[in-house]
């Protein structure tokens, strides 16, 4: 499904693992190394640092090379506009499948969860966008990467672009076992939410048959209450090794990420797949 992938990097330690993590997932065949150097801030870069950065990239490149799956190196250099908007340019240009970064990166200031370009990335960009979280870097990651697409947990609203991103779950190479999930977060009365949860169910089990057919376990969880949380509290339950999500969902809203998307991907303890749907 990702046969080409584009990882940002400012050569942090979570870069580098997620440079890492990201060469085990199944049918990939090439990566884009990216670095931006924004010289719209020169107070930020010393003497010679593009030089080096340029020195650092070829080393990465050169190292990853020895993995089997080819690798380009790209130094971006930006004097007005913004870096996750150089990340989508560059994107585009490669003909990407996939952006995928950590969660954070060198800088400590910004968003608590997320990193800013991150953060930036995430509202704005249009490709598919992989997050990389984890608790603990060093504990976790050697584990979860050979399986980051094995246990996947979907949640859906059953939205026409929700369900094209289901579509996409089932082309991941890898894939073993899906949670489906639908949050039912509103109703009048308990009558009412009782009926939700019926309905969420009944279509959640059909949706799970088609998967099934194809080979792949399926559970379905309906709960009732914040989608984040619930989203959250399944996959921590379920042991999810990714959680997926579609850009948009029901919402009328022009913004190009929904609410609960955002909310889940910044959040997040674990990686967090988002489709732009």
């Amino acid at each position: 499904m990702f046969e080409k992938v584009l990882i940002p990097t400012d050569f942090s330690k979570y870069a580098y693992e997620t440079v890492d993590c990201i060469t085990q997932i199944p049918g990939l065949k090439k990566i884009v190394l990216l670095y931006v150097a924004d010289l719209s801030r020169p107070s930020l870069f010393k003497d010679r640092a593009v030089e080096d950065a340029q020195v650092r990239l070829n080393g990465h490149e050169k190292y990853l090379k020895g993995q089997d799956v080819k690798v380009k190196a790209r130094l971006e250099i930006i004097r007005e506009g913004s870096v996750a908007s150089a990340i989508q340019k560059v994107a585009d240009e490669e003909k990407a499948n996939l952006i995928a970064m950590p969660s954070r990166g060198k800088s400590l200031i910004g968003s608590i969860f997320l990193g800013n370009v991150s953060l930036d990335t995430l509202r704005y960009g249009t490709s598919d966008l992989l997050i990389i979280h984890y608790k603990n870097i060093d504990d976790q990651l050697q584990l979860l990467c050979p399986q980051l697409f094995s246990r996947v947990l979907y949640a859906t609203d059953f939205s026409d672009p929700s369900m094209a991103g289901l579509y996409k779950i089932k082309s991941m190479q890898g894939l073993k076992s899906v949670d489906l999930v639908n949050v039912v977060s509103v109703g009048e009365s308990n009558e009412e939410i009782d009926t939700k949860v019926h309905e969420a169910v009944n279509t959640l089990h059909a949706l799970g048959d088609s998967l099934r057919k194809d080979g792949f376990d399926v559970r379905v969880h309906v709960p009732v209450g914040n989608p984040t949380e619930a989203i959250r509290d399944v996959a921590n339950r379920m042991n999810d090794s990714l959680i997926a999500i579609g850009s948009t969902g029901k919402s009328k809203s022009k913004q190009p990420l929904g609410s609960t998307a955002f909310d889940v991907t910044r959040t997040a303890d674990r990686p967090v797949l988002v489709f732009r749907v």
